[in-house]
């Protein structure tokens, strides 16, 4: 990996050089050493020309991606939202509006850490609009999920139903009986506090 590096530091255009640095990131970041992951991310970035015509934004956007991610899981949750936001971004500029409107909703989780729940909702709301927008139905209904359990929190159980029913719907995680795919059963917990609330304010 640092062979390949080295050689397209000395004879790559920046491109080449990024995508180097990109495939060493991802030994990194798959050993689990993520602040190596993350100092190999950055320099993946910078080797990035955002003033030439054939710059690979597509791929910036996954390297900022990939260094949001890791931001949020050492808990540094303003560097998440600003690398989500240049992930963003460079997705539009490169025609990746897959990636760019992921980054976008997964800026809502370090909302959400903040104590900004408003600001998480919101963010949910629209990138799942967005989402739908461009037929991405699968990944919008996964994000579904994640709003459905903030609104149960705050007390939204209309909306929270809502996002339920287009969770279960479309996710891809339910087989044909309704049956959530093992691993995911945390889902039950989540329909278990919103038919209590449910129920709560029915009886009220």
């Amino acid at each position: 990996g640092r062979d390949l590096v080295a050689y397209f530091d000395k004879n790559g255009t920046p491109n080449e050089r990024m995508r180097a640095y990109y495939m060493l990131d991802r030994t990194y970041f798959d050993l689990g050493e993520l602040p190596r992951a993350l100092e190999t991310y950055l320099q993946a970035a910078d080797c990035a020309d955002t003033t030439a015509t054939d710059c690979d934004f597509a791929l910036l956007s996954r390297v900022c991606g990939q260094s949001a991610d890791i931001f949020f899981q050492q808990g540094l949750y303003r560097n998440q939202i600003e690398y989500s936001d240049l992930s963003t971004k460079f997705g539009l500029l490169g025609k990746d509006s897959l990636n760019a409107l992921i980054s976008y909703a997964k800026k809502a989780e370090a909302y959400e850490q903040l104590q900004q729940k408003d600001s998480a909702i919101l963010i949910y709301e629209d990138a799942i609009s967005k989402l739908s927008s461009y037929n991405y139905n699968t990944v919008a209904a996964r994000f579904a999920g994640v709003l459905a359990n903030i609104l149960i929190d705050k007390g939204d159980i209309e909306k929270a139903g809502f996002y339920m029913k287009e969770h279960e719907r479309n996710s891809g995680y339910f087989d044909d009986n309704g049956e959530i795919q093992p691993g995911r059963e945390i889902y039950y917990h989540i329909k278990g506090l919103y038919f209590l609330k449910q129920q709560q304010l029915d009886s009220a």
